[in-house]
């Protein structure tokens, strides 16, 4: 047989394992990680540190040739929130280079298998990124040098209409307050173009000087404003700055900053959460919380449970059951001496209509944030994540509650953190608190067979990550990469 034609064959028949490869790679993600982002920064990947950012991009294999896959990196300022030039805090590090605590983000459903030999079509391959799971394993590789980029977006946000889009939901938010969700839809919800939401709720309320005198503040006395926008093809971040207004006159008892982390799948929304004297407010309001919560537009026969039981999933009707009404999470664990040790786990709330969408909610927080803080702002900040944690849940086509544009909770489910927790009794009316979580909305087909405890489980616990410098051929073991929510804030 001719040499030509030999290596023909050898191509070909190289060429078609690949493919197939990446075929069957592409079948053995579980719910989570086809929705998982991959959440990188020099600590886990050193050898980019002080890079300038122009010249990085990230290829995998792609039928067969390595070829660029959308990617982002997200510069973050000396809070620890999204650089934007201009506004609130400085860059922390320099401007246009890779380093501190910057996000090299993609998908984690695009890295593919590992290369045999293939080059980028310009410039050169510098890490290649292993990712190991189950005995599987996926493969990215860092490109300098390379113009080549994927054109592929996967969030579009338009910011005048207020509508974000992928390619499996549409979300439109009022864009004169971001806080008010007006429509969301999802591709493979069966009933075609129904809008599946009511809206988001944000609560701070508590009884005026008693437990009896209850007042509330809402979206309405909320007032966001933008302070800077990133577009990007794998996430959208949206940064407000929030006022909280009573009776048009600003509040300074509380202080809100929201982010909106727009992804392919999910809504990521990080808020922090500054109480300048919490004994004050402890004095005017009694029994004081923050909730949040989204009010869903009608999905009666929809099942749902919650991370601490009932294990029976409730049924949604319009009216609340004895299911429903033992719903729970769990607060955190650890010591606060040894903020490594804090966890916030155990804490889904999952929905599942029937009709092909389900939604899955996670709460997390940011010990590391308060490295380095004063033992009592600590304990102060933290201990409200503990006995005083809480499922936000109604049921009942008769609830009212504003702002609503459909009347009744079909149902309403979210988070509620008490204030006043047992540790508070003591504190000092001067005492600061700084209250940082995130809540994650996920907007899926199906949980996975391994139902929504363990599709909590896998986000909590990313695959074991490891690179190898191409050209000195060095592995290093870095023990699992970072998910999306561990940089969004730091104690200052």
């Amino acid at each position: 047989m001719p040499i030509l034609i030999k290596k023909t064959i050898t191509k070909t028949l190289l060429l078609s394992l690949m493919l197939f490869s990446s075929y069957a790679l592409a079948n053995t993600l579980s719910a989570e990680r086809y929705r998982h982002v991959a959440t990188l920064t020099v600590k886990d990947l050193p050898t980019l540190n002080k890079k300038p950012i122009s010249n990085l991009s990230v290829q995998a294999i792609i039928d067969g040739e390595l070829q660029p896959i959308p990617f982002q990196i997200d510069e973050m300022n000396e809070k620890s929130n999204f650089y934007y030039e201009g506004k609130e805090a400085p860059i922390l590090g320099e401007a246009g280079l890779l380093d501190e605590k910057d996000e090299l983000v993609f998908m984690y459903h695009d890295a593919g298998v590992k290369i045999s030999g293939q080059q980028p079509e310009s410039g050169k391959t510098l890490l290649e990124i292993k990712f190991e799971e189950y005995g599987g394993a996926r493969y990215a590789y860092i490109i300098e040098g390379s113009e080549d980029r994927s054109q592929k977006k996967y969030v579009d946000y338009n910011v005048k209409t207020g509508l974000i889009k992928t390619d499996f939901y549409t979300l439109e938010i009022d864009p004169d307050n971001l806080l008010n969700w007006k429509n969301h839809t999802y591709k493979n919800f069966k009933e075609e173009n129904k809008n599946l939401i009511d809206t988001l709720k944000i609560r701070i309320s508590g009884g005026l000087f008693t437990p009896w005198a209850k007042v509330s503040l809402n979206n309405d006395n909320l007032k966001p404003e933008i302070i800077g926008i990133k577009h990007g093809p794998v996430r959208t971040i949206v940064k407000m700055d929030t006022e909280v207004k009573l009776g048009g006159i600003s509040v300074p008892m509380v202080n809100l900053m929201l982010h909106y982390y727009f992804n392919e799948q999910h809504v990521n929304a990080p808020v922090l959460a500054g109480i300048p004297a919490l004994g004050m407010l402890l004095k005017v309001l009694k029994e004081p919380a923050i909730s949040v919560s989204l009010d869903f537009n009608k999905l009666e026969g929809s099942l749902v449970t919650t991370a601490k039981g009932p294990k029976e999933a409730a049924v949604v009707d319009g009216k609340m059951s004895k299911l429903e009404e033992q719903f729970a999470i769990d607060g955190i664990t650890g010591d606060m001496s040894d903020l490594s040790s804090i966890k916030l786990e155990n804490n889904f709330l999952h929905m599942d209509t029937q009709k092909g969408y389900e939604v899955l909610a996670l709460l997390d927080i940011f010990p590391e944030s308060l490295e380095g803080s004063a033992p009592g702002l600590i304990k102060r900040s933290l201990s409200v994540f503990g006995d005083e944690l809480g499922v936000l849940y109604n049921d009942d086509k008769n609830h009212y509650d504003k702002p609503e544009q459909f009347p009744g909770a079909y149902p309403e489910a979210g988070y509620l953190i008490g204030l006043a927790s047992s540790e508070l009794d003591d504190m000092e009316l001067t005492g600061r608190v700084e209250i940082r979580f995130a809540i994650k909305l996920f907007f899926i087909d199906d949980v996975g067979e391994g139902g929504p405890a363990e599709f909590e489980y896998q986000v909590r616990n990313p695959p074991q990550l490891s690179y190898t410098i191409m050209d000195k051929n060095k592995v290093t073991d870095l023990g699992g990469f970072k998910s999306e929510a561990h940089n969004n804030f730091s104690s200052q």
